[in-house]
């Protein structure tokens, strides 16, 4: 065989690794099912034993509180803002890093949900609903709808600061803002503020549409001033950290279109949402990286993106899933992404900490470090110490499910960028027999 024949034969495969062939990886799975098969025969005696995420009832408890507390703080606490409205209960079960500005939710179907109509989270205004899914085969599911937030480009919303009325939607310049783009941008202002800062939606029906007139009186944040030279503009310190700090809404509708809320959204230990799954020997393939491959496919109704565990311990997410065997890509692996809750000891509800990213795990896998970017909202509810918390896993990727346990931290002080060292219980050695989460739709399109 001749070098540029060689030559040919490397450039193609190096091809089928970047962009693979259905039926091509189908015909692998095939070849390689015998050495599979050995794998399963040279399992040890775990195969005897299991750990179910549905089965450690004090677990159970402990994520079961801490969510229905996070679900109890996303309602409006001020009786003002409920009376002649239907709170519709719903959970982001999608956010996307490309696409800040959209979040989907799922919300229960029975509801009737429309375009339009405001989406809130404890007195705060978060944005609209801009479109519902109609059948199970769309791109959003019946039950499903994808929300604008008020930091997208084109959002518009009116408001009122006193005697002020403006209009505020988007996000301020990151010239404006130190170089980060968190502040609401205001779009126009009537006249100078006077000493009344803080802000809340004001709405005009025949302005804002159909349904604007909902959010009437909810939060927005406070008018701060931007001095651009000699000029001095305006914009809003938002009160919620719209690019994750909030899991849990409530879509506002009229009081005949809302239905009787559920208590619990998802419940992580759902027994019928998990299946038993086994992995290989509990060994890494590089020393830089932690994954772990899955004696089972999509055969077995395995699909990418979902997350395994073991017990209430999250263990990854399914990267790849073949016919006959998936791989993992395990917390510890660097460049994983994942959303987060932190509970601390003296705080009903749990903290949104937002998205982290994992930079790898020391020798004995027991410690992972996690870059994250602190908001300043959550900076003043930390105050001015730094607080031991307890890590679990939030909504808002689908295939993971919220409350899986990651381990514990602390959590600095102050606003900006901070590597967090999380302490894993079982040291990032899950054993051979895990569990897959199948318990929702995935492979949806992004918000």
């Amino acid at each position: 065989m001749g070098r540029s024949t060689i030559v040919v034969i490397w450039l193609a495969l190096a091809a089928l690794a970047f962009r693979p062939i259905g039926l091509v990886e189908r015909l692998a799975d095939l070849c390689f099912e015998p050495a599979r098969q050995l794998g399963r025969i040279a399992l040890p005696l775990s195969w005897f034993s299991s750990v179910h995420a549905s089965s450690d009832g004090e677990s159970r408890a402990r994520v079961r509180e801490l969510l229905i507390a996070e679900q109890q703080e996303a309602q409006p606490a001020d009786a003002s803002l409920v009376a002649r409205r239907g709170l519709v209960h719903a959970q982001v079960i999608d956010r996307s890093q490309e696409r800040a500005d959209l979040v989907v939710v799922r919300f229960p179907p029975e509801a009737s949900v429309l375009p339009g109509m405001p989406v809130v989270c404890g007195d705060v205004y978060v944005g609209s609903v801009l479109e519902v899914g109609r059948a199970a085969s769309g791109a959003l599911a019946r039950g499903e709808a994808r929300v604008e937030l008020v930091t997208a480009s084109h959002a518009r919303v009116g408001a009122r600061a006193g005697e002020l009325e403006l209009v505020v939607g988007g996000l301020a310049r990151a010239e404006h803002s130190g170089g980060h783009s968190r502040l609401l941008a205001v779009r126009a202002l009537q006249s100078t503020p006077g000493a009344e800062r803080e802000l809340r939606v004001h709405e005009d029906a025949a302005a804002g549409g159909e349904w604007s007139t909902l959010a009437e009186g909810y939060r927005l944040g406070t008018l701060v001033p931007l001095e651009l030279g000699t000029r001095r503009a305006w914009a809003v310190e938002p009160v919620l950290d719209y690019s994750g700090g909030f899991s849990q809404v409530f879509v506002l509708c009229p009081p005949e279109r809302a239905p009787a809320g559920e208590l619990l959204a998802q419940d992580p230990f759902d027994a019928a949402a998990w299946i038993p799954v086994r992995a290989t020997l509990d060994g890494m393939l590089s020393p830089w990286s932690e994954t772990r491959q899955l004696l089972g496919g999509s055969r077995t109704g395995l699909r990418e993106g979902a997350a395994v565990a073991r017990g209430p311990e999250f263990v990854g997410r399914i990267s790849h899933a073949g016919l006959f065997s998936s791989e993992v890509e395990c917390l510890g692996n660097p460049g994983f992404r994942l959303l987060v809750l932190a509970s601390v000891e003296d705080r009903y509800g749990p903290l949104h900490l937002g998205r982290v990213l994992s930079l790898g795990c020391d020798v004995s896998r027991s410690l992972v470090y996690l870059a994250w970017e602190e908001s300043a909202e959550l900076a003043r509810e930390l105050g001015q110490h730094a607080r031991s918390a307890q890590l679990y896993t939030s909504s808002g990727e689908r295939g993971i499910p919220p409350g899986l346990y990651l381990g514990s931290a602390e959590l600095p002080v102050g606003e900006g960028a901070h590597t967090l060292v999380l302490r894993r219980p079982a040291a990032g050695r899950f054993g051979t027999a895990l569990e897959a989460w199948t318990g929702e739709r995935l492979g949806g399109e992004e918000p």
